[in-house]
């Protein structure tokens, strides 16, 4: 699991700009407003596949909270603070974007299972690699992502 060292401080603007708008467009959803027009406009300008990467992003959100065996800490929208779930969500997308390389399933795997309590959930790894396929771009570039790497290992 993701020591609170790893994390303690991270704040938004740490993050990458593909990041910071994953984790704004999550927080969004998880709130119940993923017809958010801000939320939209950042996968608009930022995904190869728009359409695609709402579809999967809210499908990889929504089955974190419905399948978990655990409740998920995210921050409210604006918060400048980032949580450990939500490195681990960053961490997930990233290993999803490195799955078809060696070791990458195995990376992926782990991520999601901390996330989800410690069960692995092939379900949510899908959401990821097809939210990874649809952005059309790596979003692995900032601190959440490689941190929530060398949590999981």
């Amino acid at each position: 699991m993701l020591a609170a060292r790893q994390t303690a401080g991270l704040r938004v603007e740490d993050l990458s700009p593909g990041e910071t708008a994953l984790l704004c467009a999550a927080r969004a959803i998880a709130l119940g407003h993923a017809d958010c027009a801000l939320m939209q406009g950042l996968l608009a300008h930022g995904a190869q596949d728009p359409d695609g990467a709402l579809c999967h992003l809210l499908a990889f959100v929504r089955l974190i909270g419905w399948r978990g065996t655990r409740p998920i800490e995210l921050r409210l929208p604006g918060s400048a603070s980032v949580s450990d779930d939500e490195v681990l969500m960053l961490g997930a997308l990233a290993a999803a974007e490195e799955a078809a390389g060696p070791g990458g399933s195995a990376q992926l795997d782990q991520t999601v299972a901390a996330l989800m309590g410690g069960r692995r959930d092939p379900s949510v790894a899908a959401a990821a690699i097809g939210l990874a396929a649809a952005l059309g771009r790596p979003a692995r570039r900032g601190p959440a992502a490689a941190g929530a790497g060398y949590a999981c290992r």
